[in-house]
């Protein structure tokens, strides 16, 4: 029952940066600082949260959500820079 929890505590996460990663490729919403640094602090655990599972249960695949989560996050903080464009 916790991982299941567990993944649906890390769907919302990455629902939520999928919406802000179409929000900033449609050009519909400029990057300010606060966004940035949500994005950060997404990333940094997201990327926290996939070492811990592959360390603590290796045997479990529940860190392929956190890698997802953390490649979502990366993706959108880098187009939160200005003069970076969506190809």
């Amino acid at each position: 029952m916790e991982e299941i929890m567990e993944l649906l505590m890390i769907l919302a996460f990455c629902v939520a940066i999928a919406v802000q990663l179409v929000r900033q490729i449609s050009g519909k919403k400029a990057a300010n600082p606060v966004t940035c640094a949500a994005l950060a602090a997404l990333c940094a655990g997201f990327l926290i949260g996939t070492v811990n599972k592959i360390i603590t249960a290796p045997s479990s695949q529940m860190f392929l959500a956190y890698l997802s989560g953390f490649m979502l996050s990366y993706s959108a903080l880098v187009l939160t820079f200005p003069g970076r464009k969506a190809v």
